[in-house]
């Protein structure tokens, strides 16, 4: 998913940058920036991403399948206690849900201590 995202705004970055001045000008036809500079980033934003809607509708099955091609073999499951969790009975959802969520927060904060050079024992004492 990641993947894709990037190539999409890498993509559609560069068609921007290209269109550049087309994409100024319509923005400037619609509003006033000298009064409303954050709705014109706004609608700036807007058009890119349309921008890139359209330029990727056509190559959706194209990209699907290089993905598929590349990412077949990652078939790693982060859940532990969610996955087979029925949803008929709420009060053992709420406790799968709670049990997923410590589960992932013991394996997400020691990397993210360790990516910002924290000693664990300095949190966890």
């Amino acid at each position: 998913m990641a993947f894709s995202h990037f190539v999409f705004n890498l993509v559609t970055a560069l068609v921007a940058l290209l269109a550049m001045p087309v994409l100024v000008y319509i923005v400037l036809q619609l509003v006033d920036i000298k009064n409303d500079a954050v709705i014109g980033l706004a609608l700036f934003h807007t058009i890119f991403n349309l921008l890139g809607v359209l330029i990727f509708i056509p190559f959706i099955p194209v990209l699907a399948r290089v993905l598929i091609k590349i990412f077949l073999d990652i078939k790693t499951e982060v859940t532990l206690f969610v996955n087979n969790t029925t949803t008929d009975i709420a009060e053992a959802a709420i406790s799968d849900m709670k049990k997923e969520t410590l589960h992932l927060v013991s394996k997400v904060l020691p990397f993210n201590l360790s990516v910002l050079r924290i000693d664990e024992k300095i949190v966890f004492s």
